[in-house]
């Protein structure tokens, strides 16, 4: 059985949803990325759960490269399901 896939959304600047897909994908699988809604700037990023601690350490380099933010479980539960 695979492990389970984590799941994290953040808010970015609708310019920087782009730039941020391009740098997500340089990475080749650590972490898929999809854009739930381009006008409010909402990304989700899914991960494999033991790949976390890459994964943090690349949400913190983005964060300071394109200003996204996470953000709070309002947000969860309202797109659907992949």
């Amino acid at each position: 059985m695979h492990p389970p896939f984590k799941k994290r959304i953040f808010s970015v600047a609708r310019a920087e949803i782009g730039h941020l897909r391009f740098i997500v994908e340089s990475y080749e699988g650590l972490v898929f990325l999809r854009t739930l809604d381009r006008h409010q700037g909402l990304v989700e990023i899914s991960y494999a759960a033991e790949r976390e601690r890459d994964v943090n350490g690349l949400v913190a380099g983005l964060a300071k490269e394109t200003g996204w933010h996470e953000v709070t479980a309002e947000y969860l539960g309202i797109f659907p399901e992949l």
